[in-house]
């Protein structure tokens, strides 16, 4: 069984004010499975997604990267 991790890159505007971090913050808590929370490095991150083949997309101004993993006790990383 494969699941889903989900990154969520964010610019520096979004956690610089409380009320945006506290909602980004929540939505995050609220997204089921693996999750990874990246603060910077977006464009870099579309370009080895890229170089992987992985689509990446931009959702209200935010940029998602899907990837699907392969169901494991422990991850290697």
């Amino acid at each position: 069984m494969r699941e889903k991790l989900t990154v969520i890159k964010v610019g520096g505007k979004i956690v610089e004010e409380e009320e945006t971090l506290c909602k980004l913050l929540d939505d995050f808590a609220a997204i089921e499975g693996y999750k990874v929370l990246v603060h910077g490095g977006g464009r870099s991150a579309t370009k080895v997604a890229a170089l992987l083949g992985i689509e990446s997309k931009m959702v209200n101004g935010r940029r998602i990267i899907l990837i699907y993993l392969r169901s494991q006790k422990k991850f290697p990383f």
